[in-house]
């Protein structure tokens, strides 16, 4: 959920397709949050400067997924570490 999320620090959040739900839900759970909306490919473009270097974007012909990199946070210590040496 929405809540779970910002309890573990995710504060930017990423609306795909027309309309506002998503940004009304996020707003009224944290003012701090931040909403981008991608309705068509210059907003999309602008949204891609967003991700993060330890995330990914997947898209089937049914929906579009925001992942981290590494899915558990030991395969995420570990990749730092191999990246540190």
């Amino acid at each position: 959920s929405i809540q779970k999320l910002i309890e573990m620090g995710h504060r930017n959040f990423l609306e795909l397709g027309p309309g506002k739900v998503i940004a009304g839900l996020v707003a009224k759970i944290d003012k701090d949050a931040v909403v981008h909306s991608v309705e068509d490919l210059p907003s999309l473009e602008a949204a891609v400067e967003f991700i993060a270097d330890d995330e990914l974007v997947e898209l089937t012909p049914k929906s579009i997924r925001l992942r981290k990199r590494h899915l558990t946070e030991n395969d995420r210590k570990r990749a730092q570490r191999a990246t540190a040496q």
